[in-house]
C-alpha cells in the first residue's frame, strides 16, 4: 500500500498512478487511500491542462488523461500494442471517464464547460505556473530537466520555483515539454516490467503474443 500511495501522491513511476487515471473498480476503501486517488486524478488534469489548447473538448482531455500512462512506454512505439489503444479506451468508457472527473473539472478554479462537452482554461500565464507548482515533485524536476533542454534558462534552487515556472508555461512548446517530462517518468518502469514479463513468459510466447496483436488491430483497422 505504501508503494501505491507513494506512486499516486508523487507520480515516482506513474505505473500504478497511470493505471488509476482510468476508470478502476475500488475493492477497498480506506479513507486515506481515497484522498490519495483524488489527489492523483487532479494531477491528471493538470498535467493534460499543460498540454492541451486554451478551448477543448471532453473527450480530448479524457484521451490526454488516459495517454499518461503509455507515454515514453516502448510498446506503443515498437507495435507491442494497439496504436488506437487510447482512443479506445476513452471511447468505450466515456461516461465512467465523466463520472469519474466532473467533481474535479468542477472543483479546479481554471477550468470551465462553455457549451456541451466543451471545456476552456484560463491560459494566463500566472494561472497556469500557480497550477505547475500544484503538481509532484518528480515531475517538476523532470519538467525543469525537459525545459533547460528546450534552451530555456531557468536558474536552480528552490526559491526559483515562481519565476522557472512562469517561464516555462510563457514557451509555446510547454505541450511537448511536459509530455517528455512525463515519458521520461513511464519509460524505465515501463521497459522493466516487460523485460520481467518477457523473462517470465519466454522469449517466443512474447513475440507470439507481440505477433497476435499486431494482428488483431491491423484487421479491424
Amino acid at each position: 500500500m505504501d508503494t501505491l500511495g507513494s506512486d499516486l501522491l508523487n507520480w515516482d513511476t506513474l505505473y500504478l498512478a497511470g493505471r488509476m487515471h482510468k476508470p478502476t473498480l475500488t475493492l477497498r476503501r480506506d479513507p486515506l487511500m481515497r484522498i490519495s486517488k483524488q489527489v492523483n486524478l487532479t494531477h491528471a488534469v493538470r498535467a493534460a491542462l499543460l498540454m492541451l489548447p486554451k478551448n477543448f473538448t471532453s473527450e480530448e482531455l479524457f484521451r490526454r488523461i488516459a495517454s499518461l500512462s503509455f507515454a515514453g512506454d516502448f510498446r506503443m512505439r515498437v507495435g507491442g500494442e494497439n496504436p488506437r489503444k487510447v482512443h479506445n479506451i476513452v471511447e468505450a468508457q466515456m461516461p465512467l471517464f465523466k463520472s469519474r472527473y466532473s467533481s474535479i473539472i468542477e472543483g479546479l478554479p481554471n477550468l470551465e464547460y462553455i457549451g456541451q462537452d466543451l471545456l476552456q482554461q484560463n491560459m494566463s500565464p500566472q494561472e497556469r505556473a500557480a497550477m505547475l507548482r500544484k503538481m509532484p515533485n518528480n515531475f517538476y524536476d523532470r519538467l525543469i530537466k525537459q525545459g533547460r533542454k528546450a534552451g530555456i534558462k531557468l536558474p536552480p534552487g528552490l526559491g526559483a520555483e515562481r519565476v522557472n515556472s512562469e517561464r516555462l508555461v510563457a514557451v509555446d512548446s510547454i505541450d511537448k515539454i511536459a509530455t517528455k517530462a512525463v515519458e521520461s517518468i513511464v519509460a524505465w518502469p515501463a521497459l522493466t516490467q516487460s523485460v520481467k514479463g518477457v523473462l517470465s513468459s519466454g522469449v517466443s510466447k512474447s513475440i507470439s503474443y507481440m505477433y497476435a496483436k499486431n494482428s488483431k488491430y491491423r484487421s479491424q483497422a
